[in-house]
């Protein structure tokens, strides 16, 4: 699943994951992303930090505390990487960071891959 408010961002996160065989569902904020996961399982969560409606750190920590999605592998796809940023991410929960100027597709589809297989 990729939650980002950004289509073009969605849009190339899907386009890298489906080319790797990866079937993907969007959702545009975190609230979106629940509802969505209550429909359709997923085995990674792919979010951004900042949206409006239910941001990605909100998203995250309501994944965290339902039992059914507490080990849901999250990465979250930032514009910001500084460390403390990357640690209040880690501390709701995330299990990787990747910051969107230095995004690459095979970097990013290694850290999907090793998430969920």
């Amino acid at each position: 699943m990729v939650v980002d408010d950004s289509p073009t961002l969605r849009a190339l996160h899907r386009s890298v994951l489906e080319n790797a065989g990866y079937l993907v569902v969007e959702a545009e904020d975190g609230g979106e992303a629940l509802v969505a996961l209550q429909q359709e399982p997923a085995d990674v969560v792919i979010t951004d930090i900042q949206m409006p409606g239910m941001d990605g750190l909100t998203l995250i920590r309501r994944l965290r505390e339902a039992a059914e999605w507490r080990r849901l592998p999250i990465i979250v796809v930032s514009q910001y990487g500084r460390k403390e940023d990357l640690q209040k991410a880690a501390a709701h929960g995330a299990d990787r960071h990747v910051v969107k100027s230095s995004f690459d597709p095979q970097q990013f589809l290694e850290m999907v891959k090793g998430l969920v297989e």
